[in-house]
């Protein structure tokens, strides 16, 4: 890990430690770890130099930092706290810019236009693809309704999760190829498990 990443690492790191509120059940430092994982993931399949590495791995760091100030909204505190930090290490503009623009490009709907950007949303969205996607699910469930007293039963969230994850894309090769099949499971199990309910509690 080269000086930048650690550094970018343990500021992060502190501040979610300081500052990020205590109802963040999913958008905490458990998920900034994933995303930096995810992203080194696909960049593994990309020819990157080292400059477009540390442009991603900041991002991803830096990407849902702005958490610990707001929940609406947060990517343009996660950019302006990013930019502080990069400005104070000595960090140009020519640098700053595109991690800011990979941050935005979390924001949703994803709608991504470089390279850069794709990676950044599909690392984000790593979950939907993993063999316990269920339990990253019902960390969202557990936030939204602690930030955003948001409440469902338990079969308007599992219809809520299996629309979003339909109308969901991966933007990369490596995702495409690798994510997609595995997140389609995670979609046909949802649907059994919501055929189910149907059959047992029919409307």
């Amino acid at each position: 890990m080269n000086d930048l990443i650690k550094k970018s690492e343990q500021y992060v790191t502190a501040l979610l430690a300081e500052k990020l509120p205590a109802g963040m059940a999913y958008h905490n430092l458990l998920h900034t770890r994933d995303m930096v994982s995810a992203v080194q993931e696909l960049t593994e399949s990309i020819l990157l130099n080292n400059w477009e590495q540390e442009i991603l791995l900041v991002a991803a760091w830096f990407h849902d930092s702005g958490y610990c100030y707001t929940y609406h909204g947060h990517e343009a505190i996660s950019m302006t706290l990013a930019g502080d930090f990069l400005r104070g290490l000595g960090k140009n503009e020519i640098f700053i810019n595109p991690v800011n623009d990979c941050i935005r490009a979390t924001q949703m709907p994803q709608a991504p236009h470089t390279i850069f950007q794709a990676v950044m949303c599909d690392a984000d969205m790593r979950h939907l693809a993993l063999p316990d996607y269920a339990a990253h699910a019902d960390r969202l469930r557990k936030e939204w309704f602690q930030m955003l007293h948001k409440e469902f039963s338990d079969a308007d969230w599992d219809r809520q999760n299996l629309q979003f994850m339909k109308s969901h894309t991966y933007f990369t090769i490596h995702a495409k190829t690798h994510w997609e099949p595995e997140k389609q499971q995670n979609i046909s199990l949802l649907q059994d498990k919501l055929n189910d309910i149907d059959q047992n509690f029919p409307s």
